[in-house]
């Protein structure tokens, strides 16, 4: 009775490999592919000189809804 563990290293080498191989094929259209000259570009603003004082304005109220809210009282007595 042979109770001869194999190291791991020697039963994974045959996996290793493929999974070497399988990458390799697979990354090898990529580096063929030639590069595309009409590239997508970002789009172009169309005012930049132009204030955002719709987004200013949005953020002070986020900002200045809940402060006033605290700062209401809240009609409660001491003996609540």
């Amino acid at each position: 009775m042979n109770t001869r563990i194999k190291p791991r290293t020697l039963r994974s080498a045959p996996a290793a490999a493929l999974a070497a191989l399988v990458l390799t094929l697979g990354a090898l259209p990529a580096a063929t592919a030639q590069v595309q000259t009409n590239a997508i570009k970002p789009p172009v603003p169309r005012r930049a000189d132009k204030v955002p004082i719709a987004s200013y304005i949005a953020v002070l109220l986020v900002i200045a809804a809940p402060l006033a809210v605290n700062f209401v009282s809240s009609k409660r007595g001491h003996q609540d």
